[in-house]
């Protein structure tokens, strides 16, 4: 018997039981079908041999946990956003790095320097942002 979603092998019908039961197992299921709610692309990363990968961050991961993590991530978004508008191959994650440094995770927004980050953070749009979400707490 084989498990798909954790890729793990059994030499029969009771240990299979036994972790089909398994908060693992749960786990697991769980993240998967977060995943396909998030409307994740199975472009986005590749499963072979029980390992997953991140073809948008390059990154690898060991199971579907770790993977499901990183693609709700501020870093694996970041990269996206990256990829999608700015046209950058991610291949160098100093590129990345460099332009996340002026990422406003509030208003999910790259600026392309210290300068015109600032100005964004003294836009009425962004303060308008950051008094609705201290509205809701």
């Amino acid at each position: 018997s084989i498990c798909k979603v954790c890729n793990m092998e059994f030499n029969g019908p009771e240990p299979y039981k036994q972790h089909m039961a398994s908060a693992r197992h749960h786990r697991n299921t769980s993240a998967v079908s977060k995943n396909s709610e998030l409307g994740a692309k199975p472009k986005v990363g590749e499963q072979l041999n029980n390992v997953f990968k991140c073809n948008t961050c390059d990154k690898t991961f060991n199971g579907p946990l770790p993977y499901n993590e990183h693609l709700r991530s501020k870093a694996h978004k970041r990269t996206e956003h990256a990829v999608k508008v700015l046209n950058v191959k991610v291949k160098n994650t100093d590129i990345v790095e460099h332009f996340g440094q002026y990422f406003c995770d509030l208003c999910n927004i790259y600026c392309n320097g210290a300068v015109p980050y600032e100005q964004h953070q003294n836009s009425k749009a962004h303060r308008n942002k950051l008094t609705q979400r201290e509205a809701k707490y």
